[in-house]
């Protein structure tokens, strides 16, 4: 939908767009025809100013004709002051008359110069109007026969694009209505899905509800269980300190496997012909820790103690040791001052004897030490910087002796 609004309004610009150069085209062609106007008043200007040439050259042309009628009067008013004396007349028609040869022949100049100056004004406003004219002419001709004409094919092909893009929006628009009744068919199915992932939801509610309740119910178990456990343990810790004061007072001695956790050796007794003993050799151990680096794992075939980061900070074993306590004897090893363990990974201390290479930060050998696991009473102290210790790993090997019947597969056997 968002893509169809999109192409409508695309449309309605381009449209927009169409009539607005249509619009451009028509104020041209009014600038034009303004123009062409503008030339027309420039050309009845000019008439004009030919017209008030013209009526300037009559003005002097009237002028001289007066000139020329006051020196007809004066020629008159010397004629009859003539009249009174012969001399005087003689005098005055000689200066008379070579005042009128001088104004006539400044007449002659100055109408010969007129003439001149208003055949030459006339040749030249003449000349300049009419290259005025037509090169306006031209210009008005080629401009708006040029323009005119490609402005209207223009405005055919702005037109025939309108139309296009007016069947091509009616077309969107169809296509727009479609569109949003399969909007309107996907939001009922969606709908329609939501409803059922709730219902589906409420189900899986009531599963957990019952689920919980079974764990609960596990748990409850699982703690009536221990109970019975720790009971069973304490009676079988009973016993054995039984078996233990029995194997005292028949002065057994212990067989242990190496290697082994448990071993075990069936044996016949002359006053109990129909059962058999077994004195068992077990190994228990026990781990101890209240840091985020504690031991990890006591590996006795590869001979190593892994020390583990639980943090997700790389910690600094700068001033830690780890420490082998056997009897009364015991063996500290400290860590190197630029040792370091990433988060989440495990340092391993190998022995002097295990074979393995020195490859810090992760792989470190106590020289010192023979092995790991060499005595019967194990324990393994890991201390901080500060001296404390944070972790303790405890092992310790106990004997046990059971009775077995003869029909028992395990009887006259090495385990």
């Amino acid at each position: 939908v968002s893509t169809q609004s999109t192409g409508s309004s695309g449309i309605n610009a381009e449209y927009g767009d169409g009539a607005d150069r249509e619009k451009e085209l028509k104020n041209d062609k009014k600038n034009l025809n303004k123009n062409l106007e503008d030339l027309k008043d420039e050309l009845d200007k000019e008439t004009l100013k030919r017209i008030d040439v013209e009526n300037k050259a009559q003005t002097l042309r009237e002028e001289m004709e007066f000139k020329e009628s006051l020196k007809d009067k004066e020629l008159v008013e010397l004629r009859r002051e003539a009249s009174s004396t012969t001399r005087s007349k003689i005098r005055r028609k000689e200066a008379a008359e070579e005042f009128a040869m001088q104004l006539q022949e400044a007449l002659s100049k100055a109408r010969l110069h007129f003439e001149e100056e208003k055949k030459a004004l006339r040749e030249q406003l003449s000349a300049v109007h009419l290259k005025e004219l037509q090169a306006a002419r031209a210009v008005s001709e080629n401009y708006v026969h040029t323009n005119v004409l490609e402005k209207e094919r223009e405005s055919v092909t702005f037109k025939a694009e309108i139309e296009e893009l007016r069947a091509t929006i009616a077309r969107m628009m169809a296509k727009e209505k479609s569109l949003q009744a399969q909007l309107t068919k996907f939001q009922e199915l969606l709908q329609k899905a939501e409803s059922d992932a709730l219902e589906m939801d409420a189900e899986h509610q009531k599963d957990l509800d019952r689920l919980e309740k079974q764990i609960k119910n596990l748990l409850q178990d699982y703690s009536d269980l221990m109970d019975v456990k720790v009971t069973l343990d304490m009676e079988i810790s009973a016993y054995r300190k039984l078996v233990q004061a029995e194997e005292t007072r028949l002065h057994l001695t212990p067989s242990p496997k190496s290697g082994k956790v448990r071993s075990a050796l069936s044996f016949g007794e002359a006053d109990a012909p129909s059962r058999k003993r077994q004195r068992v050799m077990e190994e228990s151990f026990t781990t101890e820790t209240n840091s985020h680096v504690s031991i990890d794992e006591v590996n006795i075939e590869s001979d190593f103690v892994g020390v583990k980061n639980m943090t997700e900070k790389e910690q600094s074993m700068r001033g830690w040791t780890i420490t082998k306590i056997f009897g009364e004897e015991s063996l500290e090893y400290k860590f190197p001052a630029k040792a370091s363990i990433g988060p989440g990974q495990m340092m391993k201390v190998f022995s002097g004897n295990a074979g393995a290479t020195h490859n810090p930060p992760l792989n470190l050998v106590f020289k010192k030490l023979d092995s790991w696991a060499n005595s019967t009473d194990l324990e393994i102290q890991l201390k901080n910087g500060d001296g404390e210790v944070v972790s303790t790993y405890k092992a310790k090997a106990e004997s046990s002796t059971e009775y077995l019947e003869e029909s028992d597969p395990r009887a006259c056997s090495v385990m």
